[in-house]
């Protein structure tokens, strides 16, 4: 009685099996969705665009390889500050088009940023060897002695002046940094994907040991999205994750 009950259910338990094992195999194939981590309480969240779409570039500048980059850094005393200019340089696609504004804050006896930059690069900035040091006319740099710093914030005003009205996109760094292959054609893109002309992009980077690592195989990121106000300051909180990730997320 048992035989014969299941070589009627037979047929219906195969469907089952096809069913279950095609849903399986979709489901493995299927493109992971973008999501957010927002808390303890709600973890991870599938992010879903909704609600007025910002304002979209008002040109294809961004696609273009002589559209100029402009990168401010402001070092206090920072020895891996020359290794810095070499990583933009020479892992940008096109360095042609990129620009430095330096605020260099050192001591009497610290390495000068830019004289380790062209040693580092073959030559050095003497007035006569310039044209001998790549990029060096590139590099616009502000000398500040050490005694009188004010902070990064400090630094990073005094950045602001080396920015000129032609730079047309603009980024900030810190003195001690990496930076991927095509870093720059790599930034633009992502801006583009935005879709937003008044778009920021901003996040806490990588160690120099993550770069260009798959994280947790889902290309996690930071993701910073919550203000708290500090003795009358806007203040980052921590940050949060996102991951799968197609496009920047904007903020909301």
């Amino acid at each position: 009685l048992c035989r014969n009950y299941l070589w009627k259910m037979s047929p219906i338990i195969v469907r089952w099996a096809c069913f279950l094992l095609i849903v399986w195999v979709m489901s493995c194939g299927a493109e992971p969705q973008p999501m957010a981590f927002t808390g303890k309480e709600t973890k991870w969240v599938v992010l879903k665009e909704t609600g007025p779409q910002p304002h979209p570039p008002k040109s294809d500048s961004y696609t273009r390889s002589d559209t100029t980059i402009w990168n401010g850094i402001a070092s206090f005393r920072d020895s891996r500050c020359p290794r810095t200019l070499v990583n933009l340089f020479q892992k940008a696609k096109y360095p042609e088009r990129v620009y430095v504004g330096l605020v260099q804050q050192n001591g009497d006896d610290d390495v000068d940023c830019l004289e380790e930059y062209c040693n580092r690069m073959g030559s050095t900035n003497r007035k006569e060897d310039e044209a001998k040091c790549p990029y060096y006319s590139q590099i616009r740099i502000l000398r500040v002695h050490a005694r009188e710093a004010r902070g990064p914030t400090y630094g990073r005003h005094l950045m602001s002046y080396l920015l000129r009205d032609e730079d047309e996109f603009c980024m900030q760094t810190d003195s001690h940094m990496d930076y991927v292959d095509d870093w720059d054609v790599k930034m633009l893109d992502m801006w583009g994907a935005i879709g937003n002309e008044y778009g920021v992009i901003t996040t806490y980077v990588n160690r120099f040991e993550d770069l260009n690592k798959n994280l947790n195989g889902v290309n996690e990121v930071p993701h910073l999205c919550d203000l708290v106000w500090r003795d009358g300051l806007p203040r980052n909180k921590e940050a949060k994750a996102c991951r799968s990730l197609k496009k920047p997320k904007l903020t909301t």
